[in-house]
């Protein structure tokens, strides 16, 4: 299945990447960006919207880069991102449930979603999808962040009891996973989603 596609596909991603984009005359013009890519899980509805809920209210700074997810593959996992898209279209599905846990906190300032079941699913997607595109895969416990500890210092609301204590009551089906990319801190955009 050919997945979908934004206008970001065929970007390099280098950490400092030249982007190149035609003007409205045809001719092109270059410059230098941060770009980071990943591979993530968007959370389905409607759990995305009670979770996005959450993280709006915690750290609404994290909320305006991406939508509630489950990071699969990192940048720093990647080195050949070519090899990790050739995988993922030849997906021809992605099954992943995962059920969460009450909230933990982390990383002074951080809290999260911890996944409370078996990752095998998880585990073998990633697995698949990074063989040969970089290095052996180092274990990744998956979770949602719902406030970011590189954020903390510019939040002003505190995380008050409701929210210090919630969980998602039930399993999360992922079907599909997105390939995404951000440049120079902007909000990360989706380049492709597979199985498309």
């Amino acid at each position: 299945m050919s997945p979908r596609r934004s206008t970001l596909a065929g970007r390099s991603t280098s950490p400092r990447a030249a982007s190149r984009w035609a003007t409205p005359n045809g001719a092109t013009w270059t410059e230098l960006r941060d770009m980071r890519r990943q591979v993530s899980l968007y959370l389905p509805e409607p759990a995305r919207a009670t979770i996005d809920a959450v993280r709006q209210r915690v750290d609404p700074i994290q909320y305006g880069l991406i939508p509630a997810h489950i990071t699969l593959c990192r940048d720093d996992d990647v080195t050949d991102w070519a090899v990790v898209e050739r995988r993922l279209a030849e997906l021809g599905r992605v099954a992943v449930t995962l059920e969460f846990g009450p909230t933990r906190a982390f990383d002074g300032g951080g809290l999260l979603l911890p996944v409370i079941t078996a990752t095998m699913e998880f585990d073998d997607l990633r697995a698949r999808l990074l063989a040969g595109a970089g290095q052996l895969p180092r274990p990744l416990a998956p979770h949602i962040t719902l406030r970011h500890p590189r954020n903390v210092a510019r939040l002003t609301t505190p995380i008050d009891h409701d929210d210090a204590g919630f969980s998602y009551p039930a399993p999360i089906h992922f079907t599909q996973a997105s390939l995404i990319e951000q440049a120079d801190g902007d909000p990360w955009r989706v380049i492709a989603v597979y199985p498309g």
